[in-house]
């Protein structure tokens, strides 16, 4: 989702890898030196979802999306 904007493949790939693993820093535009300011608004947000994501574990935030979970 983050290289429908105007970014360059390996700049989408490495800070959707970035935020997931939170690691910090990818690649190209988003490397050691350069900051994530330069994504729109909503690539943000999908990036702040990865980061929850990448924080409370796939497992345990599908666990809550299924049905199985909330029956008593």
């Amino acid at each position: 989702m983050l290289s429908v904007g105007d970014t360059d493949i390996v700049t989408a790939a490495t800070a959707s890898l970035a935020t997931v693993s939170n690691i910090g820093p990818g690649l190209s535009s988003v490397g050691p030196t350069e900051n994530f300011a330069f994504f729109a608004g909503w690539q943000k947000l999908v990036m702040i979802l990865l980061m929850w994501l990448g924080r409370l574990e796939f497992f345990a935030v599908l666990a809550l999306m299924l049905p199985r979970f909330w029956k008593p």
